[in-house]
This record gives C-alpha cells, structure tokens and sequence, in this order.
C-alpha cells in the first residue's frame, strides 16, 4: 500500500538547524519521496518502507 506521512521533528536546543537537516538527509538517503518545507515534511512511499524508515 502506497501511503504519505507527514512529521515535524522538533529539536529542544537553540542550534536546531543541522539536527533538522540530518533528519531530513537520512529519510532522504532512503531512497523515499521527501519534500522538506517551512514546518513539516512529507516523506511518500510504501508502507513497509515508510514505516521502517520512521
């Protein structure tokens, strides 16, 4: 089953701009549908890989 998932990830720190950005590079690296923006990303995909991504 083809699904999407949205998520934000929100890092209690004052530099949280390279944690979110090694978040996103490795749902990347995945080899998923990845489409990072302002507040949240959408990661597209299967649902066994989606999933085991996460």
């Amino acid at each position: 089953m083809y699904l999407s998932v949205q998520l934000s990830y929100y890092p209690l720190a004052d530099d949280f701009k390279p944690v979110v950005k090694e978040v996103v590079k490795r749902l990347e690296a995945t080899g998923l549908e990845v489409h990072p923006n302002r507040m949240s990303t959408q990661v597209f995909g299967e649902f066994d890989e989606v999933m085991a991504a996460l």
